[in-house]
């Protein structure tokens, strides 16, 4: 038998619940790790990714390294109302809610990504 199974055996039988929280804790700590992981790779490979009728303004800002809710002024928009399912509404529903086409409101858009930039640069 090796020392850590010997350990391991030892521990299980003089503290068990201690044993127990410390493989929990282990396993939450690893799901934690791997949704970093995954989040970290998804972000790398979409950055100034094209901006579309399916994506959010939270997508957008993200994907194009903005702080959050800064698309909101330029564009007009002081509080957003989620979908009927409690959803954040697609650029194309804000589109058709303001009268436009997506690729209308896509422009608007992209000049308000630039003004939050140039805004950034100033300060």
């Amino acid at each position: 038998m090796t020392a850590l199974a010997a350990r391991l055996r030892f521990l299980w039988q003089h503290n068990r619940i201690a044993l127990i929280a410390f493989a929990l804790a282990l396993m939450v700590a690893g799901g934690f790790a791997v949704n970093l992981t995954v989040a970290a790779i998804y972000w790398s490979a979409h950055r100034e990714e094209a901006v579309q009728g399916w994506m959010t303004l939270g997508y957008v800002e993200r994907s194009w390294g903005l702080p959050m809710r800064s698309l909101a002024v330029p564009l007009d928009m002081p509080k957003p109302s989620p979908d009927a399912r409690g959803r954040p509404k697609t650029i194309a529903v804000h589109a058709a809610e303001r009268g436009l086409t997506t690729a209308e409101f896509i422009g608007q858009i992209y000049s308000a990504i630039d003004t939050v930039r140039a805004q950034d640069r100033h300060q």
